[in-house]
């Protein structure tokens, strides 16, 4: 912003610039009009004298009054600029009137005197005039003087009056505008602090108004586009993530469905691998069956006729041995039997699941290790419509598993069975010990055939696989060795009902065989 006042010095400086020139040009015009004037009276005078005065000053002369002589000098040197009058002879100088100061210059002027008498014309003398230039000079300074300092005087207080109409009618008025400018506030305009008709200000006030009314306009219509903008890049951010999340949910949900099928195809393909060698099995116990009852038959005869006989102590030792091994063998061939688990050999039904603990406690009063075993059961209160003896078989199952398995040293022992329903339709159950545990290679052939730790303690290997088998062939389930960093961690899933996942099967079961 300038500073106040600016302007009215400007203006000032301005008026009396031009004025002080015009007043100069105005001034030197009027002294070289009055320097002309003067010096034409001058020369007036002169003639005048010529024309008026030289015949009487010659008759004055011829007739040598001296008196009259004077009187008509002193007559010449009363004229303008004329500062002495001199009549000389050839004789010298006859009257003088006037003074001449010391280091005065003046321009003389002569005049013959002639006088004539008879027709005949005398020279008398000389009339000579002292012309004071120096005078017109010095009243033209005077009066450029005057001229000077009367226009200096009226153009200052003019270029006042000026200066404060100025600052009254305009400056102040500017001063105003710039103040509300400086506000940098649109919403309210400009106005004038006067009176009278419209004039310039006027339409310069209601120009800026209108332009301010504009820019007003063109930012609301900008804060408008602007925040249709931020709206629709809004919805656009909104609109791309939620397409995103979609995509990544679709992404994911596709992943888990390949993950799923790969995994329903490995199950499927160990179960049937596992169903195929079951059923071999099976097939390999069915031809031994019979063999062995034969055998076990002809053990009980020998038996009855040495104890009739009264044999000596070996032959029944050998008798007694037989008889166990026979029993092994005959057990070993009903689990192989047991195998080849078929759904159609069981049926379904409805059952408690709190019901079977019943059959756990039991199962640990068979084992005779009630006083050292702390069992803790923890079944969800929910029915079960599945296979019941199958399930029980793979509850007790892994409870003897874990129970011969787990504690090689014996001592203390703690495991824990927890039943509970993750999903609407499907139930998981979790098996954990505080034993040695599984090793990796031993979780990851946990569930093979033949696979145990325990051969040389008379372990087939056979548990963990008809475990295997029941859950994944009767039950419809999955059974997994979860990684754990002391004892043994197994989950079991099995649908709740069976009939929808047999249906679910079945389905997809048809539908691969029409793929074919």
């Amino acid at each position: 912003m300038s500073k106040a006042g600016v302007l009215s010095r400007k203006l000032l400086l301005a008026i009396l610039l031009s004025s002080s020139l015009v007043t100069l040009l105005m001034t030197g015009f009027i002294l070289w009009r009055d320097y002309q004037s003067e010096v034409s009276d001058a020369r007036q005078a002169l003639e005048h004298i010529q024309l008026t005065y030289l015949d009487s000053v010659a008759i004055s002369l011829w007739n040598m009054d001296e008196t009259q002589l004077e009187a008509q000098l002193q007559g010449m040197v009363n004229l303008p600029y004329v500062e002495k009058a001199t009549v000389s002879d050839e004789f010298g100088v006859v009257i003088e009137v006037g003074e001449v100061s010391a280091g005065q210059q003046l321009e003389a002027q002569d005049f013959e005197l002639l006088y004539t008498a008879k027709q005949r014309h005398h020279q008398l003398g000389v009339l000579t005039l002292q012309v004071d230039h120096e005078r017109i000079l010095a009243a033209v300074y005077g009066k450029a003087v005057t001229i000077l300092v009367s226009q200096f005087v009226r153009t200052l207080l003019i270029s006042a009056v000026i200066l404060l109409l100025v600052n009254r009618m305009i400056t102040r008025h500017l001063d105003s505008l710039a103040a509300w400018a400086d506000r940098d506030d649109l919403s309210v305009g400009p106005t004038l602090q006067r009176r009278g008709r419209p004039d310039e200000l006027t339409r310069l006030v209601q120009a800026i108004d209108r332009q301010r009314q504009r820019v007003l306009q063109t930012l609301a219509e900008r804060d408008l586009a602007s925040a249709r903008l931020q709206e629709l890049n809004n919805t656009l951010e909104q609109q791309v993530e939620n397409r995103t999340r979609r995509l990544s949910q679709a992404f994911q949900s596709l992943q888990q469905s390949m993950e799923e099928l790969r995994s329903t195809q490995q199950q499927l393909v160990t179960s049937e691998k596992m169903a195929q060698l079951g059923g071999l099995i099976a097939g390999v116990a069915h031809e031994l069956n019979t063999p062995l009852g034969t055998a076990l038959t002809a053990h009980s005869f020998l038996k009855e006729q040495l104890q009739q006989a009264q044999s000596d102590d070996d032959m029944r030792e050998a008798l007694v041995l037989l008889e166990n091994n026979l029993q092994r063998a005959i057990a070993i061939v009903n689990t192989f039997k047991r195998l080849a688990v078929q759904p159609q050999q069981e049926a379904r039904r409805r059952f408690r699941l709190a019901d079977v603990g019943v059959e756990l406690f039991d199962l640990v009063a068979d084992y005779g290790v009630a006083d050292r075993l702390q069992l803790d059961v923890q079944l969800a209160d929910v029915w079960l419509n599945t296979y019941q003896s199958s399930f029980i078989t793979v509850v007790r199952s892994i409870l003897a598993n874990s129970i011969e398995h787990g504690y090689p040293e014996g001592g203390p022992m703690q495991i824990s069975i927890t039943a509970r329903c993750d999903e609407e339709d499907w139930l998981t159950l979790e098996f954990i010990d505080d034993g040695i545990g599984m090793s990796e290679e031993i979780r990851a052939h946990a569930f093979d055939p033949f696979y145990t730790t325990r051969r040389s303690q008379g372990s087939t290997g056979l548990g963990l696989h008809l475990v295997y088998n029941l859950v994944s062939q009767i039950l419809a389930g999955q059974i997994r060795a979860e990684n754990s960093t002391r004892g043994a961690h197994l989950v079991l899933t099995i649908p709740v009902d069976v009939t929808r996942e047999e249906q679910t099967l079945a389905k997809g079961s048809s539908e691969s065989d029409s793929a074919r």
